[in-house]
């Protein structure tokens, strides 16, 4: 079955999860897997401190850039709901990491309490499997967090020596943790929490001024709301958390979807690589 056969379907799902969802709600069945679209790719089993997080390498046969993106994922589903941005970077000749958080996809199993938006132990296995690609000589040039993918890449990028040249995209971005869950409590009426301190992950989006960054931000986003940050591009878009793949399309709907969106993309990473 062929990649076109998926992509309606996916962009149901990814939308319509990135805004129900306001805790963790992980999925172990993939809706489909790069075979089945059509992708050069291999699949790693990455084990660490007795975890096991499983992970797609995508990497092009044409047009290859040599340049890899590690994407962490928004807090529902598992990597194969974000499926479609591996696919379109990998079309534009970007090498790809995907990776299931424990307790999502083919991971090992997680006890997930709802009233958490994210857990630390995502950020370990974000550092697994850096490790893990870096051990093969393979170094993420560019990493790309969506909603709770920005929390675990920002901590991460904060925890660890990474070279400052690598470049940060964020889509839905977490940059006032404190003021994120104020709405997400006041709009849904659950109490949700974090496992780190305000002022913590404060310092933590501090460091990423080290980064230059290209930053999607809707302007109906209240969950996550963005200013102005110092070496940061930020493209503002009509619309609310997450719905940037659907706004940043020129053309009939489905035809090309989020040209714009990768187009964008494509551009911040040749002006600064």
């Amino acid at each position: 079955m062929k990649r076109q056969n998926f992509l309606s379907l996916l962009l149901l799902l990814l939308i319509g999860a990135t805004q129900l969802s306001y805790a963790i709600k992980p999925k172990k069945d993939y809706t489909s897997t790069p075979k089945e679209w059509g992708l050069n790719y291999k699949e790693n089993t990455i084990t660490s401190d007795g975890v096991s997080i499983k992970s797609w390498y995508l990497s092009p046969t044409a047009n290859r850039k040599n340049i890899t993106v590690l994407l962490s994922y928004a807090d529902m589903g598992n990597m194969s709901y974000y499926l479609f941005f591996g696919q379109k970077l990998y079309d534009d000749g970007y090498d790809v990491i995907l990776y299931d958080y424990r307790g999502f996809g083919g991971s090992s199993a997680f006890p997930v309490d709802t009233s958490h938006i994210f857990y630390h132990e995502y950020e370990a296995d974000l550092k697994s499997v850096y490790d893990f690609y870096a051990t093969k000589g393979i170094h993420p040039k560019i990493f790309m967090g969506l909603s709770m993918g920005t929390v675990i890449t920002t901590m991460f990028l904060a925890d660890n020596n990474i070279d400052n040249k690598c470049l940060v995209v964020y889509d839905g971005f977490v940059q006032n943790l404190e003021k994120t869950i104020a709405v997400l409590n006041s709009s849904f009426g659950k109490k949700v929490m974090a496992p780190v301190k305000y002022s913590v992950y404060k310092n933590d989006v501090k460091k990423l001024e080290q980064h230059k960054m290209l930053i999607f931000s809707g302007n109906k986003d209240t969950r996550c709301p963005v200013t102005d940050m110092p070496n940061a591009d930020i493209v503002r878009y009509d619309g609310g958390h997450l719905q940037s793949i659907k706004v940043l399309t020129r053309g009939p709907d489905n035809a090309d979807m989020a040209n714009i969106y990768f187009e964008k993309i494509d551009a911040f990473v040749n002006k600064n690589i």
